[in-house]
């Protein structure tokens, strides 16, 4: 599956702070929170992502050398 431009913009935020949360992901890109629960559970199914309570968090393999 190809990641929509949300989702691919979700890992970058992921990547470069560590952990998103549904909220203010749902804010920014002016959603409900239906649509970045789902998103981030995709994006957990192809193991970019960690879900955690609320949000999500960069996994180790989804992490860039240098965080």
């Amino acid at each position: 599956m190809a990641l929509s431009f949300r989702q691919s913009e979700i890992l970058d935020i992921a990547r470069l702070e560590g952990r998103v949360m549904v909220d203010d992901l749902a804010q920014k890109f002016d959603v409900t929170l239906q649509t970045i629960r789902r998103d981030l559970s995709e994006l957990a199914d192809m193991g970019h992502l960690d879900r955690v309570h609320g949000g999500a968090c960069a996994t180790d393999r989804g992490r860039q050398p240098w965080v």
